[in-house]
């Protein structure tokens, strides 16, 4: 499997496989965040649909330093 950083280089190329590595790999614990704040499933579907849509929009103004995690799981 990539690592995250050739990942997140894909993403920010436009790279839909690599997108969806990204989605696959996180996207089981940001639902977990997006249900602590979240008063149904499926409002936290839709928290986490939203989330990703911001993380890959920004993706650029991630500096590379912290957890990269830890910057995903502020923007859910």
């Amino acid at each position: 499997m990539p690592d995250q950083k050739k990942i997140i280089k894909g993403c920010l190329a436009g790279n839909s496989r690599d997108q969806e590595l990204l989605y696959r790999r996180y996207s089981a614990k940001l639902y977990g965040v997006s249900l602590q704040y979240s008063s149904s499933r499926e409002e936290a579907r839709d928290v986490l649909q939203e989330g990703f849509i911001k993380i890959f929009t920004n993706l650029h103004s991630y500096s590379g330093d912290g957890s990269f995690e830890g910057w995903m799981r502020r923007i859910v």
